[in-house]
């Protein structure tokens, strides 16, 4: 009868103990639960406990070409809060992905041991497409304020744009017909060809240049500036146009001095520009 009560107590430590140890899982897997969210053209996953200060996490981060064209490009990987970023995680270089392609990486946070507990954005930024932001948590427990609302920060990380220029006046084409130019930019960059010109003579260049790959590079104005010689009948003026570097590749802008009337005719002057854009 002893060893029958001895027994007895044994079996019901060990189911008290394995009940302790079953709740203690469950109460962590409670506090861990995996998350994914996608978009067109990423997906991200993690896990939404409540993250604590000094501590690392990773999180999977797969993203995909969802164009026809070929993409490669940036992502900016950074932690944000009501005011603005607070935090640079990483930034990804997106390889050369034709439609359909995906990659992979890890995106490690490192939370520093300072950083006051409260809502949090992990904010992903793609400049030439959008920016996704996860709401994450640090501290003990989740806020009662409401997280967010959440700062507009699609110009964060983006280079401001450079102007590149190239400027030929009357007198330049007068000693040499014709004139090539080569230029290598950014995307983004905005290119500024200025071509002296004479409309009182007949001669103009042409308001749309021929581009000859227009998915990399498009222009975006032209416009035709007076002579600052004032009253001066005939004087010569300058023909202005604008373009924009859309993605990476090589393009060629030409364009053709002449009397429009006179298509069967050699041009009078000639510009050619190859724009290698980077």
């Amino acid at each position: 009868m002893k060893k029958v009560i001895i027994l007895a107590c044994i079996l019901i430590i060990l189911s008290l103990g394995l009940f302790a140890c079953n709740a203690g899982e469950e109460l962590t897997l409670a506090n861990s639960l995996p998350f994914t969210v996608s978009g067109s053209y990423f997906e991200l996953s993690g896990n939404s406990a409540i993250y604590s200060p000094n501590t690392t996490y990773d999180f999977n981060l797969t993203i995909r070409n969802d164009t026809e064209d070929e993409w490669r490009g940036k992502c900016y990987v950074f932690l944000i809060d009501k005011t603005g970023p607070v935090l640079d995680i990483s930034d990804i270089g997106i390889n050369l992905l034709n439609k359909g392609d995906q990659e992979s990486t890890v995106i490690r946070l490192v939370l520093p041991a300072d950083i006051k507990p409260g809502s949090y954005g992990l904010a992903l930024l793609f400049p030439d497409k959008g920016h996704f932001i996860q709401t994450i948590y640090v501290g003990e427990n989740i806020p009662d304020v409401p997280a967010g609302p959440w700062p507009n920060i699609s110009s964060y990380k983006q280079s401001p744009t450079r102007l590149i220029q190239e400027e030929l006046t009357i007198d330049d084409f007068i000693k040499q017909q014709h004139h090539s130019w080569v230029a290598t930019v950014d995307v983004g960059d905005n290119i500024v060809v200025t071509l002296g010109s004479n409309p009182s003579t007949g001669f103009k260049w042409p308001d749309i240049a021929q581009i000859q790959n227009q998915g990399i590079l498009k222009q975006l104005d032209h416009k035709y500036v007076k002579s600052e010689q004032t009253g001066m009948i005939g004087a010569a003026g300058k023909e202005v146009w604008t373009f924009k570097a859309l993605k990476k590749g090589t393009s060629i802008i030409s364009m053709e001095y002449r009397r429009p009337w006179e298509n069967n005719e050699e041009a009078e002057w000639t510009f050619i520009a190859t724009i290698t854009i980077n």
